[in-house]
């Protein structure tokens, strides 16, 4: 069963994408904050990451590159309410999500990255 680990400040949000991918059959872990997911990734590969990229200390585009030091094979997903500054910024992401995201593109965008991963 693939693991997601999904990162973002925002309770509500967190607890909701945790829900949701649980429900679809997925291993969910979840951090609050970049410090945490990093810990997780260090202690437990998952098999994607999804993550909220304004987040205060370690904002998502630098747990990114963080990420990609340690675990570069693993598909990153950055998701925000605010307009991606395309330049450097989203570079180094696989996919990138708008908030608020439409579910059904989510579980399919999550879905065809793991599939593509795994054929890698």
């Amino acid at each position: 069963m693939p693991q997601i680990l999904v990162v973002d400040d925002e309770e509500m949000i967190l607890v909701m994408l945790a829900r949701l991918f649980a429900s679809r059959g997925y291993k969910v872990s979840a951090a609050r904050n970049g410090y945490e997911a990093l810990a997780q990734v260090r202690s437990g590969r998952p098999d994607l990451v999804l993550s909220d990229l304004k987040m205060p200390g370690l904002n998502g585009v630098s747990l990114c590159r963080e990420i990609r030091k340690l675990e570069p094979g693993i598909p990153f997903v950055g998701m925000s309410g605010y307009a991606l500054e395309k330049s450097s910024d989203g570079e180094d992401f696989d996919a990138f999500v708008s908030k608020p995201f439409q579910i059904e593109a989510l579980l399919q965008l999550v879905e065809s990255l793991i599939e593509e991963k795994t054929f890698d």
